[in-house]
């Protein structure tokens, strides 16, 4: 997932249930994404409800780990916090 901040773009990425990475303007969605074994291409329709957000500071990034009696126990989800939620 791709995120621009005015210029600065942040990326999400995340594979398998352990693999997380959060980079800074590395990715050019001008080019296609490469990933072996799979045939990746930039998504350019907007999920609706992310619309709300647009124009909104992004006010804290937290990173949330799975506790208890689940498969993704101690597994780290990315959550942004801005000042109206979705």
């Amino acid at each position: 997932m791709l995120l621009d901040f005015g210029g600065e773009q942040v990326e999400v990425s995340h594979f398998k249930f352990g693999d997380l990475s959060i980079t800074w303007n590395t990715i050019s969605p001008d080019k296609p994404g490469r990933w072996p074994g799979f045939d990746l291409q930039w998504r350019h329709d907007v999920r609706p409800d992310l619309c709300a957000l647009q124009g909104q500071l992004l006010q804290d990034i937290e990173l949330l780990e799975w506790a208890g009696d689940d498969p993704a126990l101690d597994t780290v989800a990315v959550s942004f916090v801005f000042p109206r939620p979705l």
